[in-house]
């Protein structure tokens, strides 16, 4: 380990014993010194000097011959080196006699009563102590492990004066880290579940990808290579070695933040998070009953006569989670219920694991009341996590490839699904083959390999009071098309828009000629059936081809029955051959860009027609 002098600025390596020393927790800046600068003696030169000088000063005050900076302690052109010495950071600001945390963008100003005027000339503003927490110290993923593994740690201005210590700022530090105090305190983070610990992490960030997992190595208790460059694998690496280690099943229970560009129905998932995010912490830890939770909550299975608050919904999709109230059963529980069962391990086929399952029907009276994405849910399997919320199974949503039947992947991942107790009895243990990470998109009755076959269209409605009535020449799987061939296509389509008993017809083609990818939209007084929709998708392939080049890929329409709306289509090209194609409505006041500029046109220009 090497460290600073804080008299001499000088560096030397200590082995064993290593003699008392502070340690530096910051943000990295511009011109930061390091190791090479005091090697070659150009410290003074660089801007982050004042930072070493002004923290030396204070260490010498505590008494502390010798320091430490992440910054100058470190040979980073030396791989070897770096990854030892990730390795070992949280064992090192453990160890440290004192943490000192420089806040750089925490200012002290004085009193503007005093006279006092910046360069600018204006008077000073008197500080304010919230901007403490809005530094963004507290935003870096490096410095969670620097907060919770010194035992005491002493918080500084961009003038280094003192603002407190971690012992002092206790509840402001656990209210804005989410970290509970007991943690804080000094009590080993280990004792809390993994998504728990996770989700400290998840508003915070890192320069580069990889130290995403690289800097919560000491948080779990890990110890594993650096490999810049493997991206996010990095992080389902982390998540292999926590499974290693510690058979916590909280750790599949993420929630995946929706993806604007991504239908939820179209997303499909391996068993490991991509990153802290997807543990995203709730503020508030009060506890809320199921039966007034349905505003982060849609039920699943609800009888639709039956209001009374005695009922509890038998299954529920779940969009929000506080994970330190989320328990896992106990192994004796475990093996009580289901019997004995092997751990999970990874594999060449994905990860292996043994889950209580639930298969769902599709067949239960209920189903009839349910929205269009719950009804998929059906013939689909639940895979219990051995973990409870509010008394209630946490389980997982799998789908399963027709090419390898036993090689699950995870759907809806932006929510879990909680089932109520009284279907425990329900689930048998099955051995599953997971997938181990990543995003794949294609619709869930297809297999991964065979998605890239062909030209794919995703029809997106955006409303639910948009609809599907009908597509030519070819039909629609879930509001997916897939045409055998790649290259120029034509596709038609028929669509209703639903709004207060009020119905308004549609007719939206697409299509791709040389490149080129176009859209349009005509409203309709009555639905065109197959017979209509067949001579319109003649008529349309009919006309001169290099006339579509000259269309949009975005169209918008006012409606003649719904005037105060606009019906939008607009036309995405996706890697290899996959089109997304959005159907939405606004209103005639929401402003968007797009389709203000649209409206405003000569429909002779851009009216979306040949």
């Amino acid at each position: 380990m090497r460290l600073l002098n804080t008299t001499t600025l000088e560096v030397k390596e200590f082995n064993d014993p290593i003699p008392s020393y502070g340690i530096l927790s910051h943000t990295w800046e511009e011109d930061e010194v390091l190791f090479q600068d005091v090697m070659n003696g150009v410290c003074e030169l660089k801007k982050g000097y004042q930072k070493i000088v002004g923290f030396c000063h204070k260490a010498k005050e505590c008494d502390l011959e010798w320091v430490w900076v992440d910054t100058l302690c470190i040979d980073k052109s030396s791989s070897a080196e770096l990854s030892e010495a990730i390795n070992s950071m949280y064992k090192w600001y453990k160890a440290s006699t004192v943490c000192f945390a420089y806040l750089s963008d925490v200012r002290i100003k004085d009193d503007a009563e005093s006279g006092s005027v910046s360069a600018s000339g204006a008077a000073n503003k008197p500080f304010n102590f919230s901007e403490v927490s809005r530094s963004r110290w507290f935003t870096r993923g490096w410095t969670l492990q620097e907060l919770i593994a010194p035992k005491y740690v002493e918080f500084y201005t961009h003038s280094w004066e003192e603002i407190g210590t971690k012992s002092s700022m206790i509840g402001m530090l656990a209210k804005r880290t989410g970290i509970p105090e007991d943690v804080l305190r000094g009590g080993s983070p280990l004792v809390h579940n993994v998504a728990e610990r996770m989700s400290w992490a998840s508003k915070r960030q890192t320069t580069r990808e990889e130290d995403m997992a690289y800097c919560l190595l000491g948080l779990f208790g890990i110890n594993m290579p650096l490999l810049y460059g493997e991206g996010v694998k990095a992080f389902y690496r982390l998540q292999e070695q926590i499974l290693r280690q510690q058979e916590d099943y909280t750790m599949f229970t993420w929630i995946a933040p929706p993806k604007l560009d991504v239908e939820p129905d179209s997303m499909v998932r391996g068993a490991w998070a991509s990153a802290p995010s997807e543990f995203p912490l709730m503020k508030r830890s009060t506890h809320v009953k199921w039966s007034s939770q349905r505003t982060i909550s849609e039920p699943i299975l609800t009888k639709a006569n039956d209001k009374t608050p005695e009922t509890q919904r038998k299954l529920e999709m779940v969009y929000h989670v506080d994970f330190k109230r989320v328990v896992q059963y106990s192994y004796r529980d475990i093996h009580e219920s289901f019997g004995h069962q092997e751990p999970p391990v990874v594999t060449s086929r994905g990860l292996q694991i043994w889950l209580p399952i639930l298969e769902v029907k599709n067949d239960h009276p209920d189903w009839a009341h349910l929205t269009p994405m719950e009804r998929q849910l059906a013939s689909k399997r639940l895979a219990w996590t051995y973990c409870k919320l509010d008394d209630r199974l946490l389980c997982l949503a799998l789908d399963s490839s027709a090419a390898e039947p036993r090689s699950h992947y995870r759907i809806f991942p932006a929510s879990l699904v909680s089932v109520d107790t009284s279907l425990e009895h329900c689930f048998k243990v099955l051995r599953l083959y997971m997938h181990p990470g990543g995003l794949v998109q294609f619709g869930r009755r297809q297999d991964p390999e065979q998605s890239t076959n062909g030209t794919w269209i995703n029809f997106i409605p955006r409303k639910r009071s948009l609809t599907l009535l009908r597509s030519y020449p070819i039909r629609a799987t879930q509001n997916l098309h897939r045409f055998p061939h790649e290259g120029n296509f034509i596709l038609m389509m028929s669509c209703c828009l639903k709004v207060d008993e009020k119905s308004s017809y549609f007719i939206i083609a697409c299509g791709s000629f040389r490149d080129h990818h176009w859209c349009t939209l005509e409203e309709e007084l009555e639905p065109s059936d197959e017979v209509g929709l067949t001579k319109q998708y003649a008529d349309l392939k009919g006309q001169p081809k290099t006339d579509f080049t000259f269309l949009p890929d975005r169209v918008a329409v006012t409606c003649s029955k719904l005037p105060s709306l606009v019906l939008t289509v607009s036309m995405r090209r996706e890697p290899g051959s996959r089109y997304r194609l959005e159907i939405d409505e606004y209103n005639m006041t929401s402003g968007k860009l797009w389709v203000d500029h649209y409206l405003s046109q000569s429909t002779s220009d851009t009216s979306g027609r040949i």
